[in-house]
């Protein structure tokens, strides 16, 4: 009963809050140039990187020191995922330089534009 109770007094609190803001609404114009990324066209795309199952063991030896170990099979998918990751941060640099190109391409035209 008492959480129904606080439930439906924070709502009251709430909607007397929010009622107060909708009495003084302004019409706001903004004017806004086109952002450099619409201007750039031909973005190249990363890859979705998918990783692969890596199950990693607790091993203890016959001295009582726990080793973490990887099966055969855990350690290729964790070299794989590896290799896609850092495929995948190449992609992604590419990305970047191609905006840092565009956006610089997009400013120099505007400053001789003027």
């Amino acid at each position: 009963m008492r959480k129904i109770l606080a439930v439906i007094l924070m709502s009251v609190t709430i909607s007397a809050s929010l009622s107060g803001c909708f009495h003084n609404v302004r019409e706001a114009v903004v004017v806004a140039e086109k952002a450099p990324h619409a201007l750039c066209e031909g973005v190249p795309r990363a890859d979705i990187l998918t990783m692969r199952k890596v199950e990693f063991f607790i091993v203890e030896d016959e001295h009582g020191i726990k080793w973490i170990a990887l099966t055969p099979k855990n350690y290729e998918n964790l070299s794989l995922n590896t290799k896609e990751i850092l495929k995948h941060l190449e992609q992604k640099k590419k990305v970047i330089e191609f905006y840092e190109k565009c956006v610089a391409d997009v400013k120099q035209e505007n400053t001789t534009n003027k």
